[in-house]
């Protein structure tokens, strides 16, 4: 793990490998999001920013984050996606978020040890995603000690939110709302195209709602060893999702024929949720070939598996 590997003094330099990471992440999500959003009754604001706050950091490393990040004690636009709205508004990495349509955002002090804390991050991008129901957003901006105003009028995208997870690092997960890509995952991903095989995989089992799915099935994913029809219950939902996450990155334009030698690098011996990597290659290929028969045939990218409205 980036942070946890890393010894005080190499802070800084954890830091902005971190910062580095979380740009891919944001960059890849936002592309298959905005650039599906077609196919997704349900959709969601997207930005193309990614903020931040000296509390979602542990304690021994906010003295870093506050000088690598130029931190204050509240939130801050930690990097903008290129070309994605926040960068087309004029938002900046550093910005410190002051207001949103006119409403300040209240800045409690950081205690001394304070347990790690994202709750005033998911309040900040709550608040945005609610102004911007009613139109362009104004945010509020303090910018080398001058305040700024912007107006920023997010993509519309699939439904769906991305983090960089450093605490479960090597795994990747949804829940149906949020996608987390553990640190450690997303660099092994030797490029942007092995990357967006994990993301688009995971966005594809929200826009599926693979997760209320499986609640009304009675399967919960935290169990170690789910029953025998819990367990083809989760390989079915895994299976949909490699399906339509190949079809999510072919339209978004990355590609496609990584996903198969990617997932067998990454799938082991599999087990009764998921395919080995043998299977798992095979499998995804037989995706690949019949996405690249219809491109060659001018056939619209259309995905096989019904989406739920809902």
């Amino acid at each position: 793990m980036i942070l946890a590997a890393a010894s005080p003094g190499d802070g800084d330099f954890a830091l902005e490998a971190l910062r580095a990471e979380d740009a891919r992440v944001a960059a890849v999500a936002y592309r298959i999001a905005v650039g599906n959003r077609d196919l997704c009754p349900r959709q969601s604001p997207w930005f193309g920013l990614v903020v931040h706050e000296l509390r979602q950091y542990a304690p021994r490393y906010r003295p870093a984050a506050a000088r690598v990040f130029d931190l204050g004690p509240g939130p801050a636009v930690e990097l903008v996606v290129p070309g994605a709205a926040a960068d087309r508004a004029g938002m900046r990495a550093g910005d410190r978020i002051v207001a949103i349509n006119g409403v300040k955002i209240a800045i409690t002090p950081l205690k001394k040890r304070e347990k790690t804390d994202y709750s005033g991050v998911e309040r900040v991008m709550a608040r945005l995603a609610n102004a911007s129901r009613a139109g362009p957003v104004r945010v509020t901006l303090e910018r080398a000690g001058a305040l700024v105003d912007h107006d920023i009028t997010p993509e519309r995208g699939c439904r769906s939110q991305v983090q960089l997870e450093t605490a479960d690092a090597n795994n990747a997960g949804a829940d149906g709302m949020m996608i987390s890509i553990g640190v450690e995952a997303a660099a092994a991903a030797k490029d942007d195209d092995e990357l967006a095989v994990s993301i688009a995989h995971e966005m594809a089992h929200n826009i599926l709602n693979h997760r209320r799915r499986l609640d009304r099935a009675g399967v919960s994913l935290d169990e170690r060893s789910p029953s025998p029809d819990g367990a083809r219950e989760i390989r079915k939902t895994e299976d949909e999702a490699d399906l339509l996450g190949l079809y999510l990155m072919a339209r978004a334009g990355f590609d496609i024929h990584v996903a198969p030698a990617y997932w067998e690098r990454l799938s082991g011996a599999g087990d009764a949720t998921h395919a080995g990597g043998a299977e798992r290659r095979a499998m995804t290929q037989a995706i690949v070939d019949d996405i690249d028969g219809k491109r060659a045939r001018g056939e619209a990218l259309v995905p096989p598996i019904a989406i739920p409205e809902f």
